[in-house]
């Protein structure tokens, strides 16, 4: 029963998204209370061999238990190894920064975040009459200035950050 579950799943993912799983190219893995005998019916129905415990992909580990930090402490040290290519830790702050003073351009998703709500709170707060500004001019302050709001009990959480 639960292995033609799984295989309708992969047959809806097939036909939705027009693409199939590749099976010299996967595997699978196994909760410790799955019995034998279906691990090995799921098995020969999707066509995958068993991840082992040791296996690495991209010299990462397959299988991360609870110890995450014992998994990952082996990843941290290869970039601490003499003689060997390190991998240069920095700060997220570098990350940031413009690749002409030294860091990799990355956006600041949390400040990115801020500017979207930015906007969308001026749009409410110049009366814009978007399907969004409607809504929330019918919900939260039908008979106010956008400006003069207070949050209420209740208030969702979207509502919370515009104002």
């Amino acid at each position: 029963m639960v292995s033609g579950v799984i295989k309708r799943v992969l047959d809806v993912y097939k036909m939705g998204s027009g693409q199939q799983v590749n099976v010299q190219k996967s595997c699978i893995t196994f909760s410790p209370s799955t019995s034998e005998v279906l691990r090995v019916q799921i098995m020969g129905l999707v066509e995958l061999e068993k991840v082992q415990a040791f296996d690495k992909h991209l010299g990462h580990p397959t299988l991360v238990g609870k110890n995450k930090i014992k998994t990952f402490n082996e990843l941290k040290e290869k970039g601490s190894e003499e003689g060997e290519k390190k991998i240069s830790w920095v700060k997220w702050e570098t990350l940031y920064l413009p690749k002409s003073l030294g860091g990799l351009g990355l956006m600041d998703l949390g400040l990115f975040n801020q500017a979207l709500v930015a906007k969308q709170a001026l749009r409410l707060a110049v009366g814009e009459c978007s399907l969004v500004a409607q809504v929330m001019k019918a919900k939260y302050f039908r008979n106010e200035e956008f400006l003069s709001v207070r949050l209420k009990p209740g208030n969702s959480h979207v509502w919370r950050s515009l104002v």
